[in-house]
């Protein structure tokens, strides 16, 4: 008997051969690879608006807001200070980006996705001879990309960043850890008032490796100059004025009838010499407070610790326990010492 078989059906029966399943192989490869490149480029611009318009939001809320009652208005010698605590606990940061600070439990930042913090400042600054304030931001640790794309604005002001940007620049300060103070430093572009961002000279500095991102927002008029953000000025004046008279009168005593040596620490702080860390009961804060009075604190452990490294990473104020309302869920903290990045020094030999 005969049989008949179709050429169609034989055809389909018939195995793949080598070449056929490398083919298929690369195929199917370069679709896996081309899905995951899309699919990081897709994740990297929704970070990058992400920032955006984050910062667009706080920096709008944080000019409204300073232009109805800015501290540079209220206190002659008020020269800088912390408006990153006032943006988060104002709820003006969007949850997703609120964390604690590394080391620092108690300390809530803003942090970018790429892992940096964003550090917020509102500053004195001078327009036709009237004092009159600014909003400064620092986004730390920005990969190129980010670098590239958040790091450009137009000579009217307006940015992907917000508006009324009269300064933008790029900076790098060699610290890669939570820099919870504002930390200048190298500045490798600046496009200034009424200037275009040079895109080629932006380029030039965003490549490398992380950058910071510098941004200065005019509140009633672009000032004459950028102020210092690390500064303290007559601010620092002020504070120093009330710490002399503080130490003089408790503190200065004893240590001048004791002779004590300057290079030995606080007699209650400890230090770890493996680690070159002291640690000590207090509280640190990182942003610095002109006025250095009692500063009210929610929830925080009248026996808390504080661990700071050998030599100081960054500027900082230390605080020592005062007193715990009754009726409060609130501390209150007295101002101890001013610390500036590059002090400290391990217990001399006499210690």
């Amino acid at each position: 008997m005969k049989h008949t078989v179709t050429l169609g059906n034989a055809a389909r029966r018939r195995a793949i051969s080598l070449i056929e399943g490398v083919l298929y192989l690369v195929v199917a490869l370069a679709i896996i690879v081309g899905g995951i490149v899309f699919f990081q480029q897709a994740n990297f611009n929704r970070q990058v608006n992400s920032v955006a318009g984050m910062m667009t939001s706080v920096s709008s809320y944080l000019i409204a807001t300073t232009k109805n009652a800015s501290r540079t208005h209220a206190d002659s010698d008020f020269t800088t200070g912390d408006s990153t605590t006032f943006a988060i606990k104002s709820g003006a940061i969007q949850s997703d980006m609120v964390d604690h600070a590394n080391n620092h439990d108690a300390i809530e930042v803003i942090r970018s996705p790429w892992g940096g913090i964003v550090t917020l400042r509102e500053a004195a600054a001078s327009v036709d001879g009237h004092r009159t304030p600014i909003v400064a931001a620092r986004l730390n640790d920005l990969p190129v990309g980010a670098c590239m794309r958040l790091g450009h604005k137009n000579n009217n002001g307006t940015s992907p960043i917000g508006g009324s940007v009269f300064a933008l620049g790029v900076e790098e300060n060699n610290i890669t850890n939570d820099n919870l103070d504002w930390t200048s430093g190298e500045v490798l572009y600046m496009a200034n008032a009424g200037e275009d961002t040079d895109m080629a000279a932006l380029a030039a500095a965003c490549k490398g490796g992380t950058r910071d991102l510098v941004i200065y927002y005019d509140v009633a008029g672009v000032p004459e100059t950028i102020p210092s953000m690390a500064g303290y000025g007559t601010g620092a004046g002020g504070a120093g004025t009330g710490d002399g008279s503080g130490d003089g009168s408790g503190d200065g005593s004893g240590d001048g009838s004791t002779a004590r040596d300057p290079s030995c620490p606080p007699e209650d702080w400890v230090w770890n010499p493996d680690a070159k860390t002291y640690t000590f009961k207090g509280m640190g804060l990182y942003h610095r407070d002109s006025r250095h009075g009692a500063t009210q604190v929610s929830f925080i452990d009248p026996e808390n610790t504080v661990t700071i490294g050998v030599p100081a990473s960054q500027d900082g104020d230390i605080f020592s326990f005062s007193y715990s309302p009754a009726t409060s869920s609130k501390t209150y903290w007295t101002f101890m010492m001013h610390i500036s990045r590059g002090d400290l020094t391990p217990p001399g030999p006499t210690c």
